[in-house]
């Protein structure tokens, strides 16, 4: 049974990814949940193993857990908690935010946050929706805060929190509080709940989309999500649920 004691937060100033440190913890005996955070990261990662920018400024994290499949009995509902996390955070900020399928977190329609959800497999690191349930899970979310974004190399419009309020902010309270945040939707959450709220915030409802993963693409307009977090596309040949991959965004100018 999963522990749902206060986790232990390891700190780092620098490290090449809180994902791959918190895998590294995890195999050298370290006992979750645990959360690791860092200053800067200099490989962060993003999905798809896409680079993220991760400078001084913005709150670069992971929360190790065992998955409790009493209360998530789809590891990648994890996912769904974690942008609801940023998602409710923002809104003590007063900035109003939504989501797009499946975790980017975005304001005014600028991305101001990832997420990306791992398990381990065999000591490899596979997208939760790769995998089966089980297995130690590391939920990563990066926020960009007062970090400089103007400078980063994205085919979408990127935001930060300072950028979006009137006021300066305190980095380390707001750091703080997400890991507060995400560690109660974690552990006191429950799936059907999580998917409820989520499908409120989720701006991917009613569009036309294209969803890619891999090689593979579709396209239709998304009407809803099952009971799983599947997204539930009507194409012309009919409704498909798709469980992973990402929207296609159009590239911007300049």
């Amino acid at each position: 049974m999963p522990s749902q004691r206060e986790p232990r937060i390891f700190y780092r100033k620098e490290v090449d990814s809180t994902q791959d440190e918190a895998f590294r913890l995890l195999d050298s005996g370290e006992v979750p949940p645990f959360f690791v955070v860092s200053d800067i990261q200099t490989s962060g990662r993003g999905r798809y193993h896409r680079p993220w920018v991760s400078g001084r400024g913005g709150a670069w994290l992971t929360l190790l857990l065992e998955q409790d499949r009493k209360k998530f009995h789809n590891a990648w509902v994890y996912g769904f908690a974690a942008s609801l996390s940023v998602v409710e955070l923002l809104s003590e900020f007063k900035i109003r935010a939504s989501i797009s399928w499946p975790n980017d977190v975005l304001v005014n329609g600028s991305k101001i946050s990832g997420v990306l959800a791992e398990a381990r497999l065999n000591g490899n690191e596979k997208a939760i929706e790769e995998t089966e349930s089980g297995h130690p899970l590391a939920v990563g979310v990066g926020l960009n805060v007062t970090n400089d974004v103007s400078r980063v190399a994205a085919p979408y419009p990127v935001t930060n929190m300072l950028d979006n309020l009137k006021s300066s902010i305190d980095f380390e309270s707001v750091r703080k509080r997400l890991i507060e945040i995400l560690f109660i939707r974690a552990f006191n959450g429950e799936q059907d709940l999580t998917i409820k709220e989520y499908r409120t915030k989720l701006q991917t409802l009613g569009r036309v989309v294209t969803v890619k993963s891999g090689n593979w693409m579709i396209s239709g307009k998304a009407v809803d999500l099952d009971s799983d977090g599947a997204l539930i596309i009507r194409t012309d040949k009919g409704l498909e649920k798709v469980f992973t991959g990402e929207i296609v965004r159009k590239r911007t100018q300049g």
